[in-house]
Protein backbone atom coordinates (compact mmCIF):
# COMPACT_ATOMS: atom_id res chain seq x y z
CA UNK A 1 0.00 0.00 0.00
CA UNK A 2 1.12 3.78 -0.49
CA UNK A 3 0.99 6.01 1.89
CA UNK A 4 1.77 9.64 2.46
CA UNK A 5 2.73 11.71 5.65
CA UNK A 6 3.31 15.16 6.42
CA UNK A 7 5.48 16.99 9.17
CA UNK A 8 3.60 17.70 12.29
CA UNK A 9 2.28 21.88 12.37
CA UNK A 10 4.61 21.78 15.24
CA UNK A 11 8.44 20.74 15.95
CA UNK A 12 7.12 20.87 19.27
CA UNK A 13 5.44 17.85 19.13
CA UNK A 14 7.49 15.74 17.03
CA UNK A 15 10.12 17.25 19.80
CA UNK A 16 8.04 15.33 22.81
CA UNK A 17 7.91 12.59 20.79
CA UNK A 18 11.55 11.90 20.72
CA UNK A 19 11.79 12.65 24.24
CA UNK A 20 9.29 9.74 25.12
CA UNK A 21 10.81 7.50 22.63
CA UNK A 22 13.89 8.04 24.83
CA UNK A 23 12.58 7.41 28.22
CA UNK A 24 11.03 4.22 27.41
CA UNK A 25 13.63 2.82 24.79
CA UNK A 26 17.11 4.98 26.09
CA UNK A 27 19.41 4.10 28.54
CA UNK A 28 17.46 4.56 31.63
CA UNK A 29 14.22 3.47 29.79
CA UNK A 30 10.83 2.35 31.11
CA UNK A 31 11.07 -0.85 28.76
CA UNK A 32 14.23 -2.23 30.01
CA UNK A 33 12.92 -2.03 34.23
CA UNK A 34 9.55 -3.27 33.52
CA UNK A 35 11.10 -6.12 30.97
CA UNK A 36 14.34 -7.62 32.65
CA UNK A 37 14.41 -10.90 31.10
CA UNK A 38 14.93 -9.09 27.65
CA UNK A 39 18.68 -7.79 27.13
CA UNK A 40 19.09 -4.41 27.49
CA UNK A 41 19.82 -2.49 24.53
CA UNK A 42 18.46 0.79 24.87
CA UNK A 43 18.61 2.82 21.59
CA UNK A 44 21.24 5.61 21.20
CA UNK A 45 20.92 6.36 17.50
CA UNK A 46 17.81 8.30 16.06
CA UNK A 47 17.44 8.83 12.27
CA UNK A 48 15.07 11.61 12.56
CA UNK A 49 12.26 11.31 9.56
CA UNK A 50 12.21 9.71 6.17
CA UNK A 51 12.90 10.92 2.89
CA UNK A 52 11.53 14.35 3.42
CA UNK A 53 12.50 15.29 0.02
CA UNK A 54 9.98 12.79 -1.30
CA UNK A 55 6.25 14.20 -1.21
CA UNK A 56 5.27 10.67 -0.47
CA UNK A 57 6.56 11.49 3.26
CA UNK A 58 6.49 15.63 3.23
CA UNK A 59 3.24 17.00 2.20
CA UNK A 60 3.84 20.90 2.98
CA UNK A 61 3.54 23.83 1.24
CA UNK A 62 6.85 24.91 2.97
CA UNK A 63 9.57 24.19 0.98
CA UNK A 64 10.64 20.79 2.72
CA UNK A 65 14.32 21.38 3.33
CA UNK A 66 13.47 24.55 4.89
CA UNK A 67 10.72 22.51 7.18
CA UNK A 68 12.88 19.65 7.58
CA UNK A 69 15.50 21.62 9.39
CA UNK A 70 13.24 23.44 11.51
CA UNK A 71 11.85 19.55 12.30
CA UNK A 72 15.63 18.56 13.12
CA UNK A 73 16.84 21.26 15.41
CA UNK A 74 13.64 20.85 17.10
CA UNK A 75 14.62 17.09 17.10
CA UNK A 76 18.11 17.18 17.92
CA UNK A 77 17.37 19.36 21.30
CA UNK A 78 15.20 17.28 22.70
CA UNK A 79 17.45 14.08 21.90
CA UNK A 80 20.46 15.29 23.21
CA UNK A 81 18.70 16.46 26.36
CA UNK A 82 17.09 13.37 27.29
CA UNK A 83 20.21 11.06 26.43
CA UNK A 84 23.38 13.84 25.61
CA UNK A 85 25.06 11.00 24.39
CA UNK A 86 22.74 9.91 21.80
CA UNK A 87 23.45 9.70 18.01
CA UNK A 88 21.00 12.52 15.85
CA UNK A 89 20.95 11.44 12.20
CA UNK A 90 20.02 13.11 9.66
CA UNK A 91 16.70 11.96 7.35
CA UNK A 92 17.98 9.43 4.22
CA UNK A 93 17.55 11.25 1.84
CA UNK A 94 17.11 8.97 -1.91
CA UNK A 95 17.54 10.15 -5.64
CA UNK A 96 20.70 12.33 -5.96
CA UNK A 97 20.83 12.42 -2.46
CA UNK A 98 24.45 14.80 -2.18
CA UNK A 99 21.90 17.54 -4.30
CA UNK A 100 19.35 17.17 -1.86
CA UNK A 101 21.61 16.99 1.09
CA UNK A 102 22.98 20.11 -0.10
CA UNK A 103 19.88 21.96 0.11
CA UNK A 104 19.59 20.28 3.57
CA UNK A 105 23.27 22.73 4.47
CA UNK A 106 21.59 25.31 2.34
CA UNK A 107 19.00 25.84 4.85
CA UNK A 108 20.86 25.96 7.81
CA UNK A 109 21.21 21.91 8.81
CA UNK A 110 25.00 22.18 9.82
CA UNK A 111 25.16 21.23 12.99
CA UNK A 112 21.86 19.90 13.76
CA UNK A 113 22.80 16.22 12.86
CA UNK A 114 26.01 14.02 13.93
CA UNK A 115 25.74 11.71 11.03
CA UNK A 116 24.54 11.66 7.59
CA UNK A 117 21.72 8.91 6.46
CA UNK A 118 21.61 8.26 2.44
CA UNK A 119 19.40 5.95 0.56
CA UNK A 120 21.68 4.95 -2.32
CA UNK A 121 18.74 3.64 -4.83
CA UNK A 122 19.84 2.84 -8.07
CA UNK A 123 20.60 0.54 -11.15
CA UNK A 124 24.42 0.21 -10.84
CA UNK A 125 26.26 -1.48 -8.16
CA UNK A 126 29.23 1.23 -9.02
CA UNK A 127 26.29 3.88 -8.89
CA UNK A 128 25.41 2.78 -5.09
CA UNK A 129 29.31 3.88 -4.38
CA UNK A 130 29.31 6.79 -6.33
CA UNK A 131 26.22 8.37 -4.45
CA UNK A 132 28.05 7.59 -1.09
CA UNK A 133 31.01 9.43 -2.62
CA UNK A 134 29.04 12.36 -4.06
CA UNK A 135 27.15 12.95 -0.92
CA UNK A 136 30.44 12.62 1.25
CA UNK A 137 31.68 15.05 -1.00
CA UNK A 138 29.45 17.85 0.07
CA UNK A 139 29.89 16.87 3.63
CA UNK A 140 33.43 17.93 3.19
CA UNK A 141 32.69 20.74 1.78
CA UNK A 142 30.51 21.97 4.59
CA UNK A 143 33.39 20.80 7.27
CA UNK A 144 31.71 17.90 8.50
CA UNK A 145 34.17 15.29 6.70
CA UNK A 146 34.62 13.52 9.95
CA UNK A 147 31.20 12.70 10.42
CA UNK A 148 29.93 8.99 10.37
CA UNK A 149 27.61 7.86 7.19
CA UNK A 150 25.01 5.52 7.17
CA UNK A 151 23.06 3.27 4.25
CA UNK A 152 19.99 3.51 5.77
CA UNK A 153 17.89 1.77 3.12
CA UNK A 154 19.56 0.11 -0.25
CA UNK A 155 18.08 -2.71 -2.06
CA UNK A 156 17.03 -3.84 -5.43
CA UNK A 157 13.62 -5.10 -5.97
CA UNK A 158 13.27 -8.71 -6.79
CA UNK A 159 9.63 -7.90 -9.04
CA UNK A 160 11.31 -9.55 -12.42
CA UNK A 161 8.69 -10.90 -13.47
CA UNK A 162 6.23 -10.34 -11.86
CA UNK A 163 5.36 -6.66 -12.31
CA UNK A 164 6.62 -4.46 -15.00
CA UNK A 165 9.58 -2.26 -14.29
CA UNK A 166 8.57 1.42 -14.05
CA UNK A 167 11.55 2.56 -11.15
CA UNK A 168 14.18 1.99 -13.18
CA UNK A 169 16.74 -0.19 -10.66
CA UNK A 170 14.29 -3.37 -10.48
CA UNK A 171 15.56 -6.54 -11.05
CA UNK A 172 15.17 -10.89 -11.13
CA UNK A 173 15.94 -12.76 -7.79
CA UNK A 174 18.90 -13.81 -9.14
CA UNK A 175 19.69 -10.22 -10.09
CA UNK A 176 19.32 -9.19 -6.57
CA UNK A 177 21.37 -11.82 -5.37
CA UNK A 178 24.27 -10.96 -7.40
CA UNK A 179 24.01 -7.08 -7.45
CA UNK A 180 24.10 -7.93 -3.12
CA UNK A 181 27.18 -9.86 -3.53
CA UNK A 182 29.13 -7.53 -5.47
CA UNK A 183 27.91 -4.59 -3.68
CA UNK A 184 29.00 -5.76 0.21
CA UNK A 185 32.61 -6.90 -0.17
CA UNK A 186 32.86 -2.78 -1.93
CA UNK A 187 31.31 -1.36 0.78
CA UNK A 188 33.74 -2.92 2.84
CA UNK A 189 36.46 -2.19 1.01
CA UNK A 190 35.67 1.17 1.26
CA UNK A 191 34.52 1.89 4.63
CA UNK A 192 36.93 4.01 6.04
CA UNK A 193 37.27 6.50 3.09
CA UNK A 194 33.38 6.56 3.48
CA UNK A 195 33.21 7.14 6.58
CA UNK A 196 30.53 4.38 6.70
CA UNK A 197 28.85 3.67 10.08
CA UNK A 198 26.32 0.84 8.72
CA UNK A 199 24.92 -0.78 5.97
CA UNK A 200 20.93 -1.55 6.07
CA UNK A 201 19.18 -3.73 3.69
CA UNK A 202 16.06 -2.60 3.04
CA UNK A 203 14.25 -5.62 4.21
CA UNK A 204 14.28 -8.41 5.65
CA UNK A 205 10.81 -10.18 4.84
CA UNK A 206 7.94 -8.85 2.79
CA UNK A 207 4.52 -9.75 1.52
CA UNK A 208 5.08 -9.34 -2.44
CA UNK A 209 2.19 -7.41 -3.55
CA UNK A 210 2.03 -5.09 -6.48
CA UNK A 211 4.40 -2.84 -4.93
CA UNK A 212 8.40 -3.00 -6.23
CA UNK A 213 9.28 -2.60 -2.46
CA UNK A 214 7.23 -5.39 -1.50
CA UNK A 215 9.83 -7.33 -3.26
CA UNK A 216 13.18 -6.38 -1.67
CA UNK A 217 13.28 -8.96 1.26
CA UNK A 218 15.60 -11.47 1.68
CA UNK A 219 12.49 -13.77 2.58
CA UNK A 220 9.04 -13.29 1.47
CA UNK A 221 6.25 -14.40 3.70
CA UNK A 222 3.12 -16.55 2.18
CA UNK A 223 -0.59 -15.63 3.12
CA UNK A 224 -0.40 -19.07 5.27
CA UNK A 225 2.30 -17.70 7.34
CA UNK A 226 5.09 -19.61 6.50
CA UNK A 227 8.11 -17.98 4.62
CA UNK A 228 10.17 -18.44 1.64
CA UNK A 229 14.26 -17.92 0.72
CA UNK A 230 15.40 -15.27 -1.77
CA UNK A 231 18.82 -16.60 -3.27
CA UNK A 232 19.61 -13.13 -2.05
CA UNK A 233 19.33 -14.30 1.70
CA UNK A 234 22.22 -16.98 0.25
CA UNK A 235 24.25 -14.30 -0.75
CA UNK A 236 23.75 -12.01 2.37
CA UNK A 237 24.79 -15.15 5.18
CA UNK A 238 27.88 -15.56 2.64
CA UNK A 239 28.86 -12.22 2.54
CA UNK A 240 28.20 -11.14 5.91
CA UNK A 241 29.68 -14.15 7.72
CA UNK A 242 33.07 -13.65 4.88
CA UNK A 243 33.92 -10.18 6.74
CA UNK A 244 32.14 -10.74 10.06
CA UNK A 245 34.34 -9.08 12.67
CA UNK A 246 36.42 -7.27 10.13
CA UNK A 247 36.11 -3.92 12.55
CA UNK A 248 38.56 -6.20 15.30
CA UNK A 249 40.16 -8.09 12.45
CA UNK A 250 44.58 -7.70 11.58
CA UNK A 251 43.46 -9.80 8.59
CA UNK A 252 43.67 -6.77 6.03
CA UNK A 253 43.25 -8.54 2.95
CA UNK A 254 40.29 -10.62 4.16
CA UNK A 255 38.89 -7.58 5.22
CA UNK A 256 39.79 -5.21 2.14
CA UNK A 257 37.16 -7.94 0.03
Amino acid sequence: TQFQAAPPKRPADYAALMRALIGRYGPRGSFWRANPAVPKTPIRAWIVWNEPNSLEHWRSRTPWPRGYVRLLKAARAAIKSADPGARVISAGLFGRAWLELAKIYAAGGKGAFDAVSIHPYTKLVSNVVRILRFSRDVMRQHGDGAKPMYASELTWPASIPDLTPFLGYETTRAGQARKLSELFPELVRLRSSLKLAAVSWEAWIDGSTQNPFNFTGLRTIRPDGSYIDRPALTAYRTTTARFEGCAKSDDARRCAG
